[in-house]
């Protein structure tokens, strides 16, 4: 009964700080009918947070009274068993020029456009999130992820794994751009992406690799002006390899141990060929900069 009391009054603290009445504006519900889930999202609003669940529903959609109506598409039409849902979380006005304007211009509260999406591990899912302004934090730990492409804009994103919670499945392929937002990836090692492919702008990427790979990975990047920060392991057994094409105009710091295999590929102490988890890098960089940082 306490425990009830008290769960209670922490809601109610937690809901009355809310700028905004809460409220659900939709759900997917699960069904036998398909099998995947192909989710677009884009969103042009100030914040935006991806949480898994364990609610038996595929998806909620939750923000503020004070928010215009999302536009949400979901595909009566089920092709290849594959459940397509197309989710727009615009701004007020509805206009993605004016909200552009306002992130780089003017101030906004956090009252403006909150969103939140949870995601149940009952269906394996596609995942496209597209952020243009504002922030957005991505938990997918425990979730199915079958494939994920994620951009941003002038968005500050995290996404996040939480601790012995990775993705339940080998992700096919994992996709980043970056213009001129930032994006940082905790514990890429949980994501079990066989591909990472990513494309740097002006802006920031930071992958933390804090933990060896148990399956390999193909990491290829491609950085223009902006930067790259790749944490690495203070692991003198991981196989790492690094090819790296760069020109005189860039900045690039490679991991102190790594040696020198030929030109422009270097690798790790505990590189071989035949290794099972192998974290190869095909990086190119025009003027900005790719740096390694070790973690202890």
């Amino acid at each position: 009964m306490l425990r009830v009391i008290l769960l209670f009054l922490v809601s109610s603290i937690t809901f009355s700080s809310l700028p905004g009445q809460v409220k659900k504006f939709y759900t997917l519900e699960n069904n036998l009918d398909f099998d995947k889930v192909n989710i677009v999202l884009t969103a042009t609003s100030n914040s935006c947070c991806i949480k898994p669940t364990v609610n038996p529903n595929l998806v909620n959609i939750y923000g503020y009274d004070n928010n215009a109506n999302p536009n949400i598409y979901s595909e009566t039409e089920i092709l290849d068993r594959i459940q397509n849902l197309i989710i727009d979380l615009n701004n007020n006005d509805n206009d993605e020029e004016s909200s552009l304007a306002r992130g780089f211009f003017g101030p906004s509260t956090e009252s403006e456009n909150h969103w939140d999406l949870y995601l149940s591990n009952e269906k394996t899912m596609r995942l496209s999130l597209n952020y243009a302004v504002g922030d957005a934090a991505v938990d997918l730990s425990d979730l199915p992820i079958e494939s994920l492409d994620i951009s941003s804009g002038s968005a500050e994103v995290n996404v996040e794994y939480m601790e012995n919670k990775p993705n339940l499945i080998e992700m096919d392929s994992f996709l980043v751009k970056v213009d001129l937002g930032s994006l940082t990836i905790n514990k890429m090692n949980h994501s079990r992406a066989r591909t990472v492919i990513a494309d740097v702008g002006f802006g920031a990427l930071l992958v933390d690799y804090s933990n060896p790979l148990t399956e390999p990975s193909d990491v290829y990047a491609s950085v223009g002006a902006g930067n790259l920060i790749i944490g690495l392991p203070d692991d003198d057994t991981f196989p790492v390899i690094i090819n790296i094409e760069n020109s005189p105009l860039c900045n690039v710091k490679l991991p102190k141990g790594f040696k020198k295999q030929k030109k422009h590929v270097y690798v790790s102490q505990g590189y071989h060929e035949n290794a099972s988890n192998i974290l190869s890098f095909n990086l190119d960089v025009v003027v900005g900069q790719i740096k390694f940082v070790e973690y202890k």
